[in-house]
């Protein structure tokens, strides 16, 4: 696989979302935490690069990604932002693994 990102691979890279997305365990991943309304204060205190799979996949149709590696860098910081914030064992910790290993299997 090249490394850089062209016109021609964004159709498949959004395909590729869609896929995550289906996925049902993806639902809490698809847009920003609304940290404000959940009561995290310390969120942002804790997570300094929010991410989410609505905005890689805007960053893909924005061409902001220039390279495979900083999309599947954005994704990954998805699911450690996940583990980061949450104990581990909780539901949503659990489901950020599901997810990342349900996406490395996508890419892969």
């Amino acid at each position: 696989m090249q490394d850089s990102i062209t016109k021609e691979n964004v159709p498949r890279l959004k395909k590729m979302f869609e896929d995550i997305e289906e996925n049902p365990s993806s639902y809490e991943f698809r847009d920003p935490v609304p940290w404000k309304e959940l009561g995290l204060n310390d969120y942002p205190e804790i997570i300094k690069k929010p991410m989410d799979l609505s905005t890689c996949r805007r960053n893909l149709v924005k061409n902001k990604y220039k390279s495979y590696q900083e999309l599947f860098t954005d994704m990954q910081l998805i699911w450690d932002n996940c583990k980061t914030y949450n104990i581990a064992g909780s539901e949503i910790y659990l489901l950020a693994e599901t997810m990342e290993k349900s996406c490395r299997k996508i890419i892969n």
